[in-house]
C-alpha cells in the first residue's frame, strides 16, 4: 500500500468509514518484449508521389461529393501505368499495375472515359467488381475478410504498384466505421500489407456534415481512418463567385503527412474530364479555408445558378447530371434552382439505355437523336 493509500485509508476510519480493501492484480502470463534501436536499420521514404504520398503505405484522399477525387484518382493511375511526370516533380516510380476497387463510379460511364481523357495505359489498370468463393459464387471484397486473398493475388501481380479503394468504408465488411478499435484492427492489416509487397494503397473517403470541426476530425467515420494513414490529403473546391470567368478551380491540400517536409497545397481544373494543374504550389491552411467556406455568403440565385451551368456545359458533348448536381450543391446552388436554370438554359436530357446515368447537353444527342427530356425534374 503506498503512502497516499495509506493516510486515505486511516482518514477513513476516523470518519468511521470501513475502507475498501485493495483489488488484487490478476496474475498475467506473459512478459514485456523489447527492441534495442541499435539493431533497427534505418531507411530512408520512398516516394509515390514526392514530398505528397509515400511509397509502400497507406494514404488516404478526401473531400466532399463531387469535389474531384474520383479525377484525381484517374490522373493517378495515369501517372502510374504511363511513367508520366508529376506536375511539381519526376515520377521515380518504375510504371506498373494499378488494382482499382470502387463501388461508386461506372466503369463504362465514368472510369474509362476518364482514364482515356487521362491518356492512361488501361492494360494495366484493372477494376475488382468482386471475388469468387469456391463454389464460383460471387462475393464483395472486405478488408477485414479477403486480405489473404489480395496478398495472394498481388503475388501473380508482381508490377502492381497502386491499389485504390473508393472509398474505403465500402470494403470493410463487417469492421464498424465509427468504432476506432475496429477501424485500426483492420487497417493495421492493410497497411502491413503495403509495406510487404511494396504497393502504395490509397483509400478514398468523404469529409463529414459537421463543418464547426477542424478537417483532421471532419473525415467520414473514426479517427482510426487518420491514425492509420501516413499521409491524407483533402480536394477543396473554391466557392463560385458572381462574374467569375469558368469553372472554380480546386485545390489539393495536406491535411496530415508523416513523412512530408512543409508540404504545399496545388490548384488544378477539370477541364475536358482531365486533370490539369496550374504552375506554382501554394501555403495554404485548410482548416481556415473550410471555415472561410462555412462563413461565406451562399449563392442561390438563379442567375449565378444559369451562368455556372453555362458555363460547366459549354462547348461539351455532354456531361453527367448527378456530376452536376454534386458540384453545385457543394458551391451553394441548391437542386431547385439548378432545376430551373436547366429549363431557363433548354438543357437536354437523356439515358443511353435503362439503368445508365443521365447526361446534360446544350446540344442535344450527340446521333441527333430526339432526346427524352427537359422535363425530368427535381426529386
Amino acid at each position: 500500500m503506498t503512502s497516499i493509500q495509506q493516510k486515505l485509508s486511516e482518514a477513513l476510519k476516523r470518519q468511521g468509514v470501513k475502507p475498501p480493501k485493495a483489488a488484487k492484480e490478476a496474475p498475467v502470463q506473459g512478459q514485456i518484449v523489447t527492441i534495442s534501436l541499435a539493431d533497427v536499420q534505418g531507411q530512408a521514404i520512398q516516394w509515390f508521389w514526392p514530398n505528397r504520398i509515400p511509397a509502400g503505405m497507406l494514404s488516404l484522399l478526401v473531400g466532399n461529393p463531387g469535389a474531384g477525387k474520383s479525377f484525381l484518382t484517374m490522373y493517378l493511375c495515369s501517372r502510374i501505368s504511363t511513367g508520366a511526370s508529376w506536375p511539381d516533380a519526376e515520377n521515380r516510380i518504375e510504371p506498373g499495375s494499378v488494382l482499382l476497387f470502387s463501388d461508386e463510379e461506372s466503369l463504362e460511364y465514368a472510369v474509362k472515359p476518364r482514364l482515356d481523357a487521362h491518356q492512361a495505359d488501361c492494360a494495366r489498370i484493372f477494376a475488382v467488381p468482386h471475388i469468387k468463393k469456391p463454389d464460383g459464387s460471387p462475393d464483395s471484397f472486405s478488408i477485414d475478410a479477403h486480405l489473404q486473398l489480395l496478398r495472394d493475388h498481388l503475388e501473380r501481380m508482381a508490377d502492381c504498384r497502386l491499389i485504390i479503394f473508393d472509398p474505403i468504408t465500402a470494403y470493410l465488411g463487417a469492421v464498424n466505421a465509427n468504432n476506432n478499435a475496429e477501424v485500426r484492427g483492420a487497417l493495421v492489416g492493410l497497411q502491413g500489407l503495403a509495406q510487404e509487397k511494396k504497393v502504395t494503397i490509397l483509400g478514398i473517403n468523404h469529409f463529414s456534415k459537421k463543418v464547426e470541426l477542424d478537417a483532421i476530425h471532419r473525415i467520414l467515420g473514426s479517427t482510426g481512418f487518420v491514425a492509420a494513414a501516413r499521409a491524407v490529403w483533402a480536394v477543396i473546391q473554391e466557392r463560385y463567385e458572381e462574374g467569375c470567368q469558368g469553372e472554380p478551380g480546386r485545390l489539393l491540400v495536406p491535411v496530415k503527412s508523416n513523412y512530408s517536409i512543409a508540404p504545399t497545397a496545388l490548384k488544378f481544373q477539370i477541364v475536358d474530364g482531365q486533370v490539369v494543374f496550374e504552375e506554382g504550389q501554394h501555403q495554404v491552411n485548410i482548416d481556415a479555408i473550410l471555415q472561410n467556406a462555412k462563413n461565406a455568403k451562399r449563392n442561390p440565385n438563379l442567375e449565378g445558378a444559369t451562368t455556372f451551368l453555362s458555363q460547366k456545359l459549354e462547348g461539351k458533348v455532354f456531361e453527367y447530371a448527378k456530376e452536376i448536381i454534386d458540384e453545385a450543391k457543394e458551391m451553394g446552388i441548391s437542386k431547385n434552382i439548378l432545376y430551373k436554370a436547366k429549363n431557363k438554359l433548354g438543357v437536354f436530357d437523356w439515358k443511353d439505355g435503362f439503368g445508365s446515368p443521365v447526361k446534360w447537353s446544350l446540344e442535344g444527342k450527340p446521333d441527333g437523336q430526339p432526346p427524352w427530356g427537359t422535363a425530368i425534374e427535381a426529386q
